[in-house]
């Protein structure tokens, strides 16, 4: 039996035996140890992807068209990744901060086979952060917002590839496969009815529905279709958006249609009062793609018309069920590659804040 004078206890606050071998990373200390409950691997993908079926969209993201597409798992799958790994830690080494960045320090502890990994990321003090905030909370959301890569990015190295993808796919799968069910008991056509008849119950007309996804009658809705709805009715009834950001109005799609945009591709009301913002109008900090393709776009390439409404949808995003709606308007855009990319990038760093705020 080890007595409390054999124990060492190191800076990472974990108590190691006297005389056994250990790893250092950089503060803290690990060694493998005798657990109760040893790792099952089975049991631990089971459980994982259980959890994943449940969480649904929480757990990953995905936005973006051909080459530019982005999908990645989010810092929930992360963490739930790392409860079902068990006999393991995560700890934040001391962050390091240069003139315009902090560089966070993760370390993945494996308490079971002294596997230890570290990762750094480097996150910008400039980084774009939206919404009407001080800059003392900007600053705050900033490091959050990279507290929580450096995470995620540790936890997804040090873990299985083949078990996070398992998870996003589990994920992806939920809301799919529970249309489908529905379709099987009840029929495409009836399902696409109550999908519709839902999001009346929360004032949205069916002529907006059709519209938004460009389809000429309620049965030809598709799967893909029923699945943004029933997001969309949840975030109506639950608060979380409103009618005229996922459904403009009729006058906000007339006055579309005269600029002529279709009305997949319509923007939000509060982008048709404020006119269109310009290219030159960007931030001081911008992805290079947009500074090379939207100031001084070559002969060969066709700039999108749209691109000015759509980069005020994504700088007026509140939360992250906003974000499948106006990816589906991005898609059905003019916009080229590029411009698409430039919009993907300031998705995932709104995204990327929705997160840090726990949204």
């Amino acid at each position: 039996m080890t007595t409390d004078s054999e124990l060492k206890v190191y800076e990472g606050g974990l108590p190691a035996a006297a005389g056994v071998p250990m790893q250092q990373i950089k503060t803290s200390y690990a060694t493998a140890m005798t657990v109760q409950r040893p790792r099952v691997l089975p049991s631990i993908e089971k459980t994982f992807l259980t959890e994943a079926g449940m969480a649904g969209e929480r757990f990953f993201y995905g936005w973006g068209a051909g080459k530019e597409k982005i999908e990645g798992a989010s810092i929930d799958l992360a963490m739930a990744l790392v409860r079902t790994w068990g006999n393991c830690a995560v700890e934040m080494q001391p962050v390091q901060e240069v003139s315009d960045a902090w560089i966070f320090t993760a370390a993945f502890v494996d308490l079971e086979t002294g596997f230890t990994l570290m990762r750094q990321f480097r996150q910008s003090k400039n980084s774009i952060v939206y919404g009407k905030h001080d800059e003392f909370r900007k600053a705050d959301i900033r490091f959050q917002i990279g507290q929580s890569k450096a995470i995620r990015n540790v936890v997804l190295n040090a873990l299985p590839k083949w078990l996070a993808d398992k998870g996003i796919d589990a994920a992806k799968e939920n809301v799919i496969e529970l249309i489908k069910k529905a379709i099987e008991k009840k029929g495409h056509a009836e399902i696409a009815r109550l999908s519709v008849e839902r999001l009346a119950q929360n004032g949205v007309p069916v002529d907006l529905v059709l519209g938004k996804f460009g389809r000429p009658t309620i049965a030809a809705l598709t799967i893909e279709d029923l699945v943004v709805m029933r997001s969309d009715a949840l975030a109506l009834h639950e608060g979380i958006d409103t009618i005229e950001n996922l459904y403009p109005s009729q006058k906000a799609i007339a006055a579309e249609a005269a600029a002529g945009k279709s009305r997949t591709d319509k923007a939000t009301e509060s982008a048709s009062k404020k006119g269109a913002k310009t290219a030159e109008q960007e931030p001081a900090v911008q992805p290079e793609t947009q500074k090379t393709t939207t100031k001084k776009p070559g002969k060969q390439q066709t700039l999108g018309t749209d691109f000015p409404a759509l980069e005020e949808e994504v700088m007026n995003l509140t939360n992250k069920t906003q974000i499948l709606t106006l990816q589906r308007k991005i898609d059905a855009s003019d916009l080229n590659d590029a411009q698409k990319a430039a919009l993907a990038e300031k998705i995932e760093a709104a995204f990327d804040q929705f997160e840090a705020d726990g949204q």
